[in-house]
């Protein structure tokens, strides 16, 4: 059973993003519509299969949503970083 107390994926993905003098909410919104596309519900979730997973996302925007590639690319650096960082 997890502790109420402990930091969730998106305080490490603020934290990281902050030392990193990067845009905190940018990578935290990216990460929420991966998360909300696919129905995850574990943070374990978003590290299996992630390229996979970065991939068919990237496709959705550019397929269903019109989504252009400059927007698409800080979504595949979002998912590069999440996957090294934790």
């Amino acid at each position: 059973m997890s502790s109420t107390n402990a930091p969730t994926l998106l305080d490490g993905v603020r934290r990281i993003m902050r030392l990193k003098h990067y845009s905190p909410r940018t990578y935290c919104d990216w990460i929420k519509q991966v998360v909300k596309f696919h129905r995850m519900s574990e943070k374990k979730e978003l590290f299996e299969d992630s390229e996979a997973k970065i991939e068919a996302f990237l496709s959705y925007l550019a397929t269903e949503r019109n989504v252009g590639s400059d927007a698409r690319s800080g979504d595949e650096y979002t998912g590069v970083f999440v996957k090294c960082s934790f």
